[in-house]
């Protein structure tokens, strides 16, 4: 059974936190503003990246090792990846998140790379006014669904179509943010 089916958070409303890529040779893992609030690091690590042991930290010590491990053997099979886990944020609170990540494949094919989005999954179930959020939690459910039924195909379709649209919607953050400075 997948370790995303397994957690009470499941159908929580989410709320879009941000970007990451995670460069495996240079061993570094780039995060925009959001992730970096999130994981209680600075911006500035998050633009010029922090080294994967220092973002690993920042993992709830029971989701470390078998994180870790997942993503190494998601990596060996070059395949995108949907994990939820917890991270330890501002003043050592403990964040639920999922994490949705595909592989950067270079021109030998080889995957040395991982890009993705993080989204947030709330402690209350209020619902969000949000409509980014709706759509990101209903296609998180379709996803939830399809993996409880077996059936795979949608349920890669579905990752896909999570991580097309929480690129959208960072992409429309950007565009919507005021000037800094």
């Amino acid at each position: 059974m997948p370790h995303s089916s397994v957690l009470p958070s499941i159908s929580l409303p989410t709320g879009i936190t941000g970007t990451w890529r995670w460069d495996f040779d240079a061993g570094l893992f780039f995060a925009d503003e959001r992730v970096c609030r999130l994981f209680d690091l600075p911006s500035a690590w998050g633009r010029l990246g922090v080294s994967s042991e220092r973002f690993l930290e920042q993992l709830h010590h029971q989701d470390r090792v078998s994180l870790t491990a997942r993503v190494a053997a998601v990596r060996r099979r070059q395949d995108p990846f949907f994990e939820i886990y917890r991270v330890l944020g501002p003043a050592q609170s403990v964040i639920w998140v999922r994490s949705f990540g595909l592989p950067v494949r270079e021109a030998d094919g080889s995957c040395r790379s991982y890009v993705g989005l993080i989204l947030s999954a709330r402690t209350s179930l209020a619902v969000s006014e949000a409509p980014e959020d709706e759509l990101v939690d209903t296609l998180i459910r379709a996803h939830d669904l399809a993996e409880g039924l077996g059936i795979d195909i949608v349920s890669r379709l579905l990752q896909v179509v999570l991580l097309e649209t929480g690129r959208q919607i960072a992409t429309n953050m950007t565009q919507d943010a005021p000037p800094s400075g």
